[in-house]
């Protein structure tokens, strides 16, 4: 038997509980330990979020274990009880950040005699009860006679907060996989909880007193492509698999990897080499695996936006930022891929670029040697970037041993990406044999053609055989007979239409398309350069000459890394 609990079931709890947060004084409370310049921070709303989150599963799971009980011929309140405050805690764990500089490792549990007022109280009470619990807990130690327990910062509170809950955690599970509970524990030892919730993103798995994370699903930025739908390159997708299960096998408790790897993966090849598809698709491939293990995974997509910011010390900040809190600091394993690196890197050389801003966008190498985020086996990285882009120096500081991708490259290459993947939906309309298909990937090597330009053309051949007026029974049909008369009306393609497609493409598109790449890259460029040197422009102007003394993100001030 198998029970969801999802962020929609918990909306009303989290409503009655915010109240009681409110009612309690919590949140005045957590202000009067440590409070902000401006009130509460960040770290405040995060710990509430947090035991919203707790005393809501706390309560939505009590509902749930009371039904099941039920179901199987029993009325256990003190396992429901028990099983409603493991939930909690276990809800808490998952929710509440911990520290960095404060570490509690908890190995006991609470007493039995700690836990009757909780087990005594009216289920519908038992959020309240269990609130009540923690601010007693957390007051005692505001005021701790030892000035080593005592809780005087916010870090502290969260630190003490996570301590409780699993104290708690362990004191439910003792007393709730009592022999006592016979059968009923039975019941819920055979029965799968899986709780998601977005505030923050978790997942996790309960059966009976036991749970595991689950991985968390979230928007990846990456195209639906997968190993299966790239053709050539297939070193670089060998080892970028290979790294990715590698990755996978993080220990989260000891926060390292079994295994020694070098996280930063590096491509180089002409525009329309397959560079992307392949880092796309070593991605999905990545989230799929954690997926289908329960392993909490992510993968992150650098965007131009992310670090070609308009303020001087924004951009380089902006993406340590992202590698400090989305990549190192995310609970689970994390892919990332930085397309069209060699755009940043290149931005460095400008003779418009002072000292400062040069800096700056230098600082970003200390994602690649380990100064900015540790590499533990943590994570992974994938990068590309077009052969004529880059120095020597530049590509050295990112990987020692860069991976040369070329896309299709024989005539079989291009005959099995035309007919196996970009047309494959198609097959039945091109009127081609095995020869012939060799014939047309020979034609794309003859006139150096990249997948990239495959897809283009591919793109024609489609339009081609879809050229065809609608019937009016196409717009009331459902989608499964729209897809039968678009069968029914498409039109086949001969082998010498094929050839004069790609000739065509060859003569009058191939060389718009690399013109327009090249375009691309050095507007990108220009666009970094311009934005850099903007605010330091301003600040001249408008007399503020210390704004324009960039400081260092890494640490210094004196040019120096």
């Amino acid at each position: 038997m198998s029970i969801r609990i999802h962020e929609e079931a918990l909306v009303l709890e989290r409503e009655t509980v915010r109240r009681l947060l409110r009612d309690r004084g919590v949140p005045s409370f957590l202000c009067e330990i440590d409070q902000g310049d401006y009130g509460f921070t960040r770290a405040h709303l995060d710990l509430l979020e947090a035991l919203e989150a707790a005393l809501a599963v706390s309560w939505e799971a009590s509902k749930h274990a009371v039904n099941l009980l039920a179901a199987h011929g029993g009325q256990a309140d003190a396992l429901v009880r028990l099983f409603g405050l493991y939930s909690g805690g276990v809800a808490a764990l998952q929710s509440t950040p911990e520290p960095i500089d404060v570490k509690v490792r908890v190995n006991g549990a609470f007493t039995t005699d700690h836990l009757e007022p909780l087990l005594a109280a009216p289920l519908e009470g038992l959020s309240a009860a269990l609130l009540d619990d923690w601010l007693s807990w957390l007051r005692f130690h505001r005021c701790h006679q030892n000035p080593e327990k005592r809780v005087e910062r916010l870090e502290g509170a969260i630190s003490c907060t996570r301590a409780y809950f699993e104290l708690l955690v362990n004191a439910a599970r003792q007393q709730g996989e009592d022999a006592c509970h016979g059968l009923l524990l039975d019941a819920l030892r055979g029965t799968r909880i899986e709780i998601t919730q977005d505030r923050p993103k978790r997942c996790w798995t309960m059966q009976g007193f036991s749970w595991s994370p689950s991985a968390v699903q979230e928007e990846s930025g990456l195209v639906d492509v997968w190993p299966d739908d790239v053709v050539g390159n297939e070193d670089f997708m060998r080892a970028g698999l290979r790294l990715a299960r590698d990755v996978a096998g993080f220990d989260m408790e000891t926060r390292s990897n079994p295994k020694r790897l070098n996280p930063v993966m590096f491509a180089m090849g002409d525009p329309g080499c397959g560079k992307t598809v392949t880092c796309h698709a070593i991605g999905n491939y990545f989230l799929k695996f954690c997926r289908e293990r329960g392993i909490p995974a992510r993968f992150v997509v650098i965007r131009r936006t992310d670090w070609a910011s308009s303020y001087q010390n924004a951009s380089a900040q902006q993406l340590l930022d992202i590698f400090k809190q989305r990549v190192a600091g995310f609970d689970g394993v994390c892919g990332v891929y930085w397309p069209d690196i060699d755009t940043a890197f290149a931005a460095r050389s400008d003779g418009g670029l002072r000292s400062e801003e040069k800096n700056i966008l230098g600082a970003s190498f200390g994602i690649f040697d380990g100064t900015v985020i540790p590499k533990n086996g943590q994570w992974f990285m994938l990068c590309d970037a077009n052969t004529l882009n880059m120095d020597q120096a530049t590509i050295s500081r990112i990987t020692q041993d860069p991976f040369h991708l070329k896309g299709p490259v024989t005539a079989q290459d291009f005959a099995v990406l035309m007919r196996d993947k970009k047309l494959r939906n198609h097959a039945a309309f091109l009127q081609l044999t095995d020869e012939e298909w060799l014939r047309a990937g020979q034609k794309c090597i003859d006139a150096k053609l990249s997948g990239r330009a495959v897809d283009n053309f591919t793109r024609k051949i489609i339009s081609e055989i879809e050229d065809f007026e609608y019937p009016d029974e196409y717009y009331k049909a459902d989608l499964a007979r729209r897809r039968e008369i678009i069968a029914e009306c498409s039109k086949p393609m001969a082998f010498a239409r094929v050839m004069e497609i790609i000739e065509h493409y060859q003569r009058f598109e191939r060389e718009a398309e690399a013109r327009a790449s090249q375009e691309r890259f050095e507007e990108r460029v220009r666009e970094i350069v311009l934005n850099m040197t903007a605010h330091a422009a301003a600040s001249t102007l408008g007399g503020g000459q210390g704004a324009t003394r960039a400081s260092n993100p890494m640490g210094g001030n004196d040019g120096t890394r």
